[in-house]
């Protein structure tokens, strides 16, 4: 089918799918998850596809929800100021978990192909590829906290331990595609120059797999963090997240009213100020 915001393309084995709202860093609004859940589901159908790449046009893989969007019901949160029912919150929220819940359990084998910024949303399409190749100069990242959100991804603690997501999502830090791969939120790093060529061999690699060879590899590996509480924490962290939107903000810094007011430049702004008193805040490097 045709797409406006995405770009779909298969060769052969390898299925291509490529965030193309390049003017806006691929931030994610209603228009682009429509058109992105039907180019999953395109993939998945088709039985000649045994790996599905998942990239960003332009100069960034995916900065995360586009918090600037009018009119938006799937990408952004009910706004608590309008008293939204809990069922529409649980409803939205729900929702978005299952993406990346069916996202991490594809039949297909993934891969992510992550330059400039990979940060909220577009991070979480990252962690839950099977394989994340990164260009060195790439930024990844969660700004959530700083928004008063909490993340709604429960790979956090699997993949980097618990200090380490906590390091990560109380202060919002970024870190470089080197340093990811060196954590564990990517599996290796490349030179920009190689991104593409990087992670077009491994596909190609993998592809050759027989795929019930590789999906049965998958479920098992997969079964393996279930039975660690992957399963229920799916669930969790969704709730978790509704409880954190749902709470009305008193005498303290309102992502939403900053935003309407002055607009979201300044609504950025004033949520990275308190942040930029630590040493590591907006470091790639560390």
């Amino acid at each position: 089918m045709p797409y406006a915001r995405i770009a779909y393309e298969k060769d052969r084995a390898v299925a291509s799918i490529t965030l193309n709202r390049p003017e806006k860093l691929n931030a994610l609004d209603d228009g682009l998850l429509r058109e992105f859940d039907s180019a999953v589901d395109e993939a998945e159908r088709d039985d000649d596809v045994r790996v599905v790449i998942f990239k960003g046009a332009g100069r960034a893989f995916c900065v995360g929800r586009d918090f600037g969007a009018e009119g938006t019901a799937e990408t952004l949160p009910p706004d608590w100021r309008r008293r939204p029912y809990y069922t529409q919150y649980l409803d939205a929220e729900r929702r978005h978990q299952a993406r990346w819940q069916r996202l991490f359990e594809l039949p297909k084998l993934t891969i992510a192909q992550v330059q400039g910024q990979c940060l909220e949303w577009g991070l979480y399409l990252a962690m839950v590829c099977d394989f994340t190749i990164a260009a060195e100069t790439a930024v990844l990242g969660d700004p959530s906290i700083k928004i008063g959100h909490v993340t709604t991804m429960p790979l956090w603690s699997l993949m980097l331990g618990v200090k380490k997501a906590k390091e990560f999502l109380y202060t919002g830090k970024t870190v470089n595609g080197k340093r990811a791969a060196e954590l564990g939120l990517a599996t290796r790093a490349v030179p920009m120059a190689r991104l593409a060529a990087a992670t077009n061999r491994l596909a190609r690699a993998m592809a050759t797999l027989p795929p019930d060879l590789a999906v049965s590899l998958k479920d098992g590996l997969h079964m393996g963090v279930d039975m660690k509480g992957l399963g229920a924490a799916w669930r969790y962290c969704s709730e978790l997240h509704l409880f954190a939107a749902m709470q009305p903000v008193v005498d303290e810094f309102s992502f939403n009213d900053v935003r309407d007011d002055d607009g979201l430049n300044a609504a950025i702004r004033k949520a990275n100020a308190p942040f930029k008193k630590l040493p590591y805040f907006s470091k790639s490097r560390t």
